[in-house]
């Protein structure tokens, strides 16, 4: 079952329809935008995390004194 509905503005937004009958208008340059600033957040968050990853798993080696 679908959450919303999206009903076409023009070319550039929609009115979105929750089913709880919230009403909101969303731009959709403007969310493909964040979208884009997002997985470019959690590219370089995945890739610290890895990083972090790779030193503990080294560290993890290393003799216990």
């Amino acid at each position: 079952m679908t959450k919303f509905t999206l009903e076409k503005i023009d070319q550039e937004n929609v009115k979105k329809t929750d089913i709880r009958e919230d009403v909101s208008t969303v731009n959709i340059p403007a969310l493909e935008k964040q979208k884009s600033e997002l997985e470019q957040q959690i590219t370089s968050m995945q890739k610290q995390l890895d990083q972090i990853n790779e030193v503990l798993a080294e560290y993890k080696k290393l003799p216990q004194t």
